[in-house]
C-alpha cells in the first residue's frame, strides 16, 4: 500500500520524536541542575534527574546514539552514587556529576533527526 510507511521510515520518525523528547528533557535536566545542588542531593530533583538520565541512557542507544547514551549513563552512575550518600566522596560527586550534565546537555544540543527520504 502506498500510504503504509517503510520499515525505514517508521525507524526515522521514532528517531526523530526520540531527538524531541531528547531535547525537552534536556530542558528539564537544566531546570533540575541547580535544585540538587541546593537540596545536596537529598530531595526529590535528584531523583527526577536519575529518571531522566536513565530514560535517555536507553533510548539514545537504541536510536544509534552512543555519545549520548554513554553521557546519560555516567550522568547515572552519579546519581547513584549521591543517593547511596554517607560517602566521604559526595561533595566530589556533585561536582562529577554537575560535569556530566553539562557534557550530556552539550551532546543533546547537537543531536539531528536522520534525515528522511
Amino acid at each position: 500500500m502506498a500510504d503504509e510507511l517503510s520499515r525505514e521510515e517508521r525507524l526515522a520518525s521514532m528517531a526523530r520524536r526520540f531527538v524531541d523528547r531528547a531535547r525537552d528533557q534536556a530542558v528539564r535536566i537544566a531546570e533540575l541542575r541547580p535544585q540538587v545542588n541546593h537540596e545536596h542531593g537529598k530531595g526529590e530533583a535528584l531523583l527526577e534527574l536519575r529518571q531522566l538520565v536513565h530514560s535517555l541512557h536507553g533510548s539514545a542507544g537504541t536510536f544509534g546514539y552512543g555519545e549520548v547514551s554513554i553521557g546519560a549513563g555516567e550522568a547515572e552512575d552519579l546519581c547513584d552514587g549521591l543517593m547511596a550518600g554517607g560517602d566521604s566522596s559526595v561533595p566530589s560527586l556533585f561536582g562529577d556529576l554537575d560535569h556530566a550534565i553539562e557534557k550530556l546537555l552539550a551532546l543533546i544540543k547537537q543531536l539531528d533527526a536522520p534525515p528522511t527520504k
